[in-house]
């Protein structure tokens, strides 16, 4: 059996460079007689690719190693032959590199210092970040990749910072002078933000502490948006204090997607009520209106029905909260939705959650009708969840049986998609058994049809025989 032979690809892959193996095996007098050679594919070449991950250049790799030896006769090498130190080999120095290390690549003067100092303060290396911005200004940088204050480079690395949750490093820059309000408008709030996001609780007290540039101070009311979702009482109180805002955010339908709506009356239904009810009983006493609404047109205890939250509920009922007959009206929508004859489905909701508002007291408008005349009744009869159309009947002593646009009665849809239990009670609430739809179909014939519902078919075809033997 022939063996096919490795393509040259593949062979190129597995072969190590001679400088890689001299570097990898520290053997100086090796990479001292490559380098005599003076060809620059040697100070191009890599260590092979380690699946996905590239491979390491050979001043990336001296640098990972700490050889310092190597590294200085590599950028001698490069000098020689008018190349540039590569800026991979400076960030990987900045970001896990000895400092010997480093102080060699701000000696030689090695370009990107801006882009060391990001990689060095996504790693929170401090003192390298103390070594970057204490060394002689390079006057051949782009005034773009200055480290000074006259370009967004110190705020740049302040945001790296906080986006790798670099709390440590984050301040010292702050304290270095990094601008945390760089930029217009709606920028200048993004390391606030970022903070916020991280929970980086030290930095924001700190950016709390500093004077807003001009204009009613955002940043309070921002901070306790967070407290709130947190369950944090501590911080909220705090935050009022300071003037934060107890209302939260209003909507703003013009604004980016992060400045959305965030009332915190509504926004407290997210933590947990253990902790959350203290933080809704500051709000309150602060001035927030209980009975504000989200975009959606709901209070807290309608989103906290519809996101089955129920722990909140009898704490917002005892505040003075009540179901509304809209927000049943919708939450039933939604429960019994189904991809049934073209009724969209809804995610999120339930049989369940329609039951618990029934139990609530919500007020049920059993007779409003969608698009196609079909009533909420005949939905909940559709999903086929018995027992929340049981439950819907409850107490009752007559059912108001309207056909949708085709002619269509409870019973009809009973007949395909309910239960025995249901047609026991329909039938014992007045629901017609003989209605024909504009099809002129009974109840009967679409529960006898191979789609029909057999158990259905019986109860009709038993209360038929009842009328039959009355006199």
């Amino acid at each position: 059996m022939a063996i096919a032979a490795p393509s040259i690809a593949a062979l190129a892959k597995e072969r190590v460079p001679p400088i890689v193996a001299a570097l990898q095996k520290g053997d100086q007098a090796a990479l001292t007689k490559i380098l005599a050679k003076k060809r620059i594919e040697d100070l191009f070449a890599r260590t092979p690719a380690d699946g996905a991950e590239p491979g390491l250049g050979v001043f990336a790799l001296a640098a990972k190693r700490g050889d310092l030896e190597s590294l200085r006769a590599l950028m001698d090498a490069a000098d020689a032959l008018g190349m540039k130190v590569p800026q991979d080999a400076f960030e990987l120095v900045a970001a896990r590199g000895p400092l010997e290390a480093v102080d060699l690549f701000v000696e030689r003067r090695v370009k990107r210092r801006d882009l060391a100092l990001f990689a060095a303060a996504k790693a929170g290396r401090v003192e390298v970040l103390e070594r970057l911005l204490a060394a002689p200004p390079d006057p051949e940088a782009h005034v773009s990749e200055r480290l000074d204050g006259s370009s967004s480079v110190p705020h740049r690395a302040l945001e790296q910072a906080v986006m790798a949750k670099q709390e440590a490093a984050a301040l010292w820059l702050l304290g270095k002078g990094a601008n945390a309000e760089y930029g217009d408008g709606d920028v200048k709030l993004r390391i606030f933000e970022l903070a916020l996001a991280s929970d980086l609780r030290a930095l924001v007290e700190t950016l709390l502490a500093r004077p807003w540039p001009g204009g009613a101070d955002p940043r309070p009311t921002l901070a306790l948006v967070s407290a709130v979702t947190h369950g944090d009482v501590a911080w909220v109180r705090a935050l009022l204090k300071l003037g934060a805002d107890p209302q939260g955010i209003p909507e703003a339908p013009d604004a980016k997607a992060w400045a959305r709506s965030r009332r915190t009356v509504l926004l407290v239904v997210d933590a947990d009520p253990a902790a959350g009810e203290a933080v809704l009983d500051a709000l309150l006493a602060a001035g927030a209106k209980l009975d504000v609404r989200g975009p959606d047109g709901n209070h807290a205890l309608g989103k906290a029905i519809l996101q089955g939250r129920t722990g909140w509920i009898p704490l917002l009922r005892q505040r003075g909260l009540e179901p509304e007959a809209r927000l049943f009206d919708n939450a039933l929508a939604c429960a019994v939705g189904s991809s049934h004859w073209g009724v969209p489905s809804i995610s999120g909701c339930d049989g369940e959650k329609a039951r618990m508002l029934l139990d609530l007291g919500a007020p049920f408008s059993a007779n409003a009708t969608d698009e196609r005349g079909r009533t909420l009744l005949a939905r909940a009869v559709m999903s086929g969840h018995e027992a929340l159309v049981l439950r819907v009947l409850e107490g009752r002593d007559r059912v108001a049986d309207l056909p949708d646009r085709q002619g269509y009665t409870l019973l009809h849809y009973c007949a395909r998609f309910g239960t025995a239990g249901m047609a026991r009670r329909l039938l014992a609430l007045g629901a017609d058994p003989n209605a024909r739809s504009h099809d002129d179909r009974t109840p009967l014939d679409i529960a006898s049809a191979p789609l029909g519902r057999a158990d259905v078919a019986e109860v009709l075809q038993a209360w038929a025989s009842r009328d039959a033997a009355m006199p």
